[in-house]
């Protein structure tokens, strides 16, 4: 799992470090694809995964916070009929492992 995680982040990284060169790779791979979607689609995955903690502490982080935050509203629309403990369901142990150099930006 450490070194799944290392990888898909050191990955992530690398291709919003090198957009252009990730972009020509995803265009290789596969016919039929519009190079301005997938920009457009790699910048919003940055945007995402740069929001909160991502942004500050690194790539990857989990934000317990906002995870519990989605847990209440998920109650209040009963589309959770319990509350999950989220410290079993959630194993930040591998997040916190991963170099700083994969993550940080």
């Amino acid at each position: 799992m450490q070194a799944f995680l290392d990888a898909t982040l050191k990955g992530w990284k690398y291709a919003f470090e090198n957009k252009a060169e990730a972009i020509d790779i995803v265009m290789a791979a596969a016919d039929g694809l519009d190079r301005t979607h997938q920009e457009l689609m790699l910048d919003k995955v940055q945007e995402l995964m740069t929001s909160n903690l991502g942004g500050s502490v690194g790539l990857g982080t989990l934000d317990m916070a906002s995870i519990a935050a989605v847990q209440e509203r998920l109650l209040g629309f009963e589309a959770l009929k319990a509350p999950v403990d989220l410290s079993k369901a959630f194993d930040e142990s591998f997040s916190k492992k991963v170099p700083d150099e994969f993550k940080k930006l």
